[in-house]
């Protein structure tokens, strides 16, 4: 019986020696996996800063979209991204795909860019096709997919307006955007809403 009783007493401690071990393990892999966040959000925001940094400065509308779009496709690894500039007296929102290139135009209240400029609510969905704001016209057009979207509104903080919405589609890994991402697009999307704003009165002024 003390035989049994002994074997009894080694298995509950080693089975608490297991569960010790197993609970310092979980707690390394926690550590390791939030140094690597830490690492990983310490880069993101030296890259914001960056991004801000090229930003501050350039006044020529044009300019300011072309920027925004291949920094914002290098933040997050997405393989689309379009800045939309608010043309409120036209009610309309506008941007171009390239320098040169023609202007596109869409209506401020309408589709997933226009949703976010009414509302000033970012947006972050998995699949576009099973959204029902998303128009899916343009990849029929072109033979694009739309996967994975992100869009933010972009507000001028000074004077509280919305200015513009930016739009980021697919990650080039194929999968989704995370909070994260939503959370360093954002930090940038109040640089760009200065940018933007600063551009758009430049080019008022310089037309007059």
């Amino acid at each position: 019986v003390q035989h049994c009783q002994k074997a009894s007493a080694s298995n509950v401690q080693l089975n608490e020696s297991v569960g010790t071990l197993r609970s310092l393990q979980d707690q390394l892999t926690n550590i390791k996996g939030s140094e690597l966040m830490t690492k990983r959000s310490m880069e993101r925001s030296k890259q914001v800063m960056d991004m801000s940094r090229q930003l501050s400065g350039v006044l020529e509308i044009n300019k300011v979209i072309t920027s925004v779009v291949q920094q914002t496709m290098s933040l997050l690894h997405a393989e689309r991204a379009t800045l939309f500039v608010l043309d409120e007296a036209k009610g309309t929102l506008w941007s171009r795909v390239a320098h040169g290139s023609d202007v596109i135009k869409i209506p401020m209240d309408k589709g997933l860019v226009g949703h976010t400029v009414v509302t000033r609510e970012s947006i972050n969905i998995k699949d576009a096709y099973n959204d029902s704001r998303f128009n899916r016209s343009i990849d029929m057009k072109t033979g694009f997919r739309t996967k994975a979207v992100l869009v933010i509104p972009i507000v001028h903080e000074e004077s509280d307006k919305v200015v513009g919405a930016l739009q980021v589609i697919n990650k080039s890994s194929g999968g989704c955007f995370d909070d994260d991402d939503l959370h360093f697009l954002e930090a940038f999307g109040k640089q760009i809403g200065v940018a933007v704003a600063n551009a758009i009165t430049y080019n008022v002024s310089k037309d007059e």
